[in-house]
């Protein structure tokens, strides 16, 4: 025991007290923390330390131990150690590199090569030369992306691909090319334009298409057709109804008999033993048909939606599409009026003004800039619409500017019809604008001559004001000022509760139909 203000302290050594303080004996060691000489160590003597000694170790001493642990693990894995690699530097690394691929082309030079080296030597420049090609093809496309961007967008939706100026591509199809230039141009546009286009590129590809001696014929032209799909995705970014089209096609080029398993391919959908012609045909024969159900499921809604129009009725039109434009044509034997509203950058309405105009002579027609919109719905008491894509939780993708006509109407009561062909149907939800969209080229924003958008997309034109403090230097563009965003989005959503009826080729329907429809459209095709 301790006593307070002795001086000194009681300890017990064995069984008899001994007594440490002023004057005191030196202190014997401390037998919980013993005095030992790790220098000298070895290390089965380390290992034999319990853990009870190695809590009693002071920090120092623990210390010392570690280091003697450090000097015999490197006296015994000397030679291991004195064996490993240096780290090289960057420089040395290269320099090694090259030393090796010197020393392997002088090996297999020395080497006669059999048949499959002669192959393999004969296909490497060809592939040195496709990777070179496509190291090119994508440094293109980072300056042409970089010279777009200059264009900054708004942050919420930097995240939208946007237009781009296609790359030529020895591997694609001239007609794949051609079209995928039209689309970066914006010379074809609209849903049914381009898709109609496609099949028409797709089907020219096939016709052209040889197949190779070694691989089959329906996998190595499902990889033709994805490629050339990606090219024309790369140009301008693809709808769904695109989407869905490409999708037919796919399924019926898998469905394809290959020549090896004509014999015991017993479930195949096509007869056993066709040619490679043959094979190309049926695929033709698909496209002419997807192409001709395109023209009907048009032809069909002009009919039946024109038995809604009625003698005095006042219908009101955004946009342009090919079946609402067929189905004011076919309502055109009845007495109504119609109002055409338009929109910058596009002016569809324009070019549905033009074409009624020709077709339909005595109709009285009436075109309204968007902004007099509120205006246009006092008198009208229904409202048709072209949709590029119904959802399949019936909303309606269509071009923007057409959920503000749609919930206009709804606040005055006026019904909205939507004319959707099945083939634009999409299985997948979307709730709003921002998440999946298009962005258009700035130009079509700043471009004060609608008529030279479609020939130069990607020219931004002067302002011209008139006089001579004009806002922009006559060398400059819209780049050139700091602080300046622009937003053309092509597409909006309408929600489910804005449309009143759906009509295809199959009738009118509910928007709440459109998963029905979707399945039944699958159930024919399968």
């Amino acid at each position: 025991k301790s006593a307070k203000g002795a001086g000194f302290a009681r300890e017990r050594v064995g069984s008899a007290p001994v007594i440490f303080g002023p004057g005191a004996p030196d202190r014997p060691p401390d037998r919980g923390r013993p005095s030992m000489d790790f220098s000298q160590m070895t290390k089965a003597e380390i290992d034999a330390l319990t853990p009870e000694q190695h809590k009693a170790f002071t920090k120092e001493q623990k210390k010392a131990l570690k280091e003697r642990k450090r000097e015999l693990f490197l006296a015994e894995n000397a030679d291991r150690l004195a064996a490993k690699k240096p780290k090289l530097s960057k420089a040395e690394q290269r320099k090694r590199q090259e030393q090796q691929r010197a020393a392997k082309g002088q090996n297999s030079s020395g080497q006669k090569p059999g048949k499959d080296a002669k192959a393999e030597q004969k296909s490497r420049p060809r592939q040195k030369q496709q990777a070179g090609e496509r190291k090119q093809h994508a440094a293109e496309a980072r300056e042409s992306s970089e010279a777009v961007s200059a264009f900054r967008a708004v942050h919420l939706f930097s995240h939208l691909p946007k237009h781009d100026m296609p790359r030529h591509d020895p591997s694609i199809h001239r007609s794949i090319a051609d079209l995928g230039l039209k689309y970066a141009r914006g010379q074809i546009t609209g849903t049914d334009a381009r898709v109609f286009a496609m099949l028409q590129a797709f089907r020219a590809l096939v016709e052209d298409y040889e197949p190779p001696q070694d691989q089959e014929m329906s996998r190595h032209l499902a990889r033709r057709l994805d490629a050339s799909f990606n090219f024309l995705t790369q140009c301008r970014p693809h709808t769904r109804s695109m989407g869905n089209m490409m999708r037919t096609i796919k399924q019926v080029v898998a469905k394809l008999p290959e020549e090896g398993l004509d014999e015991g391919s017993a479930g195949s959908s096509a007869a056993p033993g066709l040619s490679d012609d043959e094979k190309k045909a049926k695929v033709i024969e698909r496209v002419d048909e997807l192409i001709s159900r395109m023209l009907i499921a048009a032809q069909q809604i002009a009919r039946i939606g024109a038995e809604r129009i009625s003698d005095g009725d006042v219908i009101l039109t955004y946009g342009y599409s090919f079946a609402v434009e067929l189905l004011l044509r076919e309502a055109c034997v009845t007495s109504y009026r119609l109002i055409v509203v338009d929109a910058r950058p596009l002016h569809e309405g324009r070019h549905l003004l033009h074409s009624l105009t020709q077709a339909c002579p005595k109709l009285s027609i009436t075109l309204v800039s968007f902004g007099g919109l509120s205006y246009a719905l006092q008198d009208a008491n229904k409202v048709v619409l072209g949709v590029d894509a119904l959802m399949s939780n019936g909303a309606a993708v269509a071009r923007a500017g057409t959920a503000a006509v749609a919930m206009a109407a709804k606040a005055r009561h006026v019904p909205v019809i939507v004319a959707c062909e099945t083939y634009k149907l999409s299985q997948k939800v979307q709730l709003d604008a921002i998440v999946a969209n298009e962005l258009g080229p700035a130009a079509d924003m700043l471009c004060t001559n609608s008529e030279s958008k479609a020939s130069e997309p990607l020219r931004v034109e002067r302002f011209d004001t008139g006089n001579e403090a004009s806002l922009l230097a006559e060398d400059s563009s819209l780049e050139a000022i700091p602080g300046v965003d622009y937003l053309n989005p092509l597409f909006d959503v309408t929600p489910i509760d804005y449309i009143s009826l759906v009509v295809s080729e199959a009738g009118f329907m509910p928007p709440t139909s459109a998963p029905v429809l979707l399945r039944e459209r699958e159930d024919d095709e399968m």
